[in-house]
């Protein structure tokens, strides 16, 4: 019986303002073997996720493929998804009334989360091996996720825009600042701030 797998990567995940605040990466990589998985390496197809995509699965952006920490959803379209030439690449709307996910994004503007990752079901017929080598060829989509871990595939860096580092240090200091209650009520008004200004 499948189960659902976890891989991760490093680099091209980035924090975006304008007028509203994203996350913005890639979440896999095309041709792009990975590290030793135990005994065997990875590389994923284009068009491995082409199916989940045409067929519009559900998906949710997490952190850490925590799934009461989300991001967005493609069920509420706060995530887009698609592919190109190097992978599976998506933008997530991140609700700037949530001080959770601006905190999130705060770390990913300042580097402290600095990875990318996607959760997968194998298909019957999905995989493929040569030597100790697996190629993916059609997967079931789960989620994607901003992540703080060593990657599995290496490719995708964390990069923000020097717009929102002010904002981002500032409630970065909030949510350091002892007393749970006053911390919240004040990382709030400051997410909305951040709101205000990209608008």
């Amino acid at each position: 019986m499948s189960k659902i797998e976890q891989r991760t990567i490093s680099k091209e995940l980035r924090a975006t303002q304008g007028d509203k605040p994203s996350l913005v990466g890639y979440a896999a990589l095309f041709n792009s073997p990975s590290k030793d998985l135990g005994g065997f390496t990875e590389v994923i197809s284009p068009g491995a996720f082409t199916r989940a995509l045409v067929s519009e699965q559900q998906v949710s952006c997490l952190y850490n493929h925590d799934g009461n920490r989300i991001l967005g959803t493609t069920k509420n379209g706060t995530l887009k998804l698609s592919t190109d030439s190097k992978g599976l690449r998506f933008e997530c709307r991140v609700n700037a009334n949530d001080p959770e996910a601006m905190a999130i994004h705060a770390r990913v503007v300042r580097g402290d989360a600095d990875a990318c990752s996607f959760a997968f079901l194998v298909v019957p017929g999905g995989e493929s091996w040569t030597g100790n080598q697996r190629v993916l060829t059609d997967v079931d989509l789960h989620d994607v996720s901003v992540l703080s871990v060593s990657p599995a595939y290496e490719g995708t860096s964390v990069n923000a825009r020097a717009e929102v580092r002010e904002h981002a240090t500032k409630l970065a200091r909030v949510l350091a600042m002892p007393g749970d209650w006053k911390r919240r009520e004040r990382a709030a008004q400051i997410a909305q701030h951040i709101a205000k200004d990209g608008k």
